[in-house]
């Protein structure tokens, strides 16, 4: 499970270096259905985890819903795509 850590919603972090002297940041979230049914396997299970691991996160709350990515089912895991714009 990417950025899994106390109070701080599982994350995946984005860097882009647009040019050799330039880099940017951010942070992108997986949908907490997702993350209760990976939680609920091995080796995760045999750590307490939080009920609504997205919700408790101050970063999730002031952008969660434009950050969070849409995975699908792809074999035996889920694959994503986003567009990251950087200025």
């Amino acid at each position: 499970m990417p950025g899994w850590y106390a109070h701080v919603a599982p994350h995946v972090h984005v860097t882009a270096h647009p040019d050799a002297h330039t880099e940017a940041a951010t942070q992108v979230f997986l949908p907490e259905e997702l993350l209760r049914q990976v939680l609920r396997r091995d080796p995760y299970s045999r750590r307490r985890a939080p009920a609504h691991p997205d919700t408790r996160d101050d970063r999730f709350a002031a952008k969660g819903a434009l950050m969070t990515l849409g995975p699908v089912a792809y074999g035996a895991g889920h694959r994503a795509a986003s567009t990251v714009g950087v200025e």
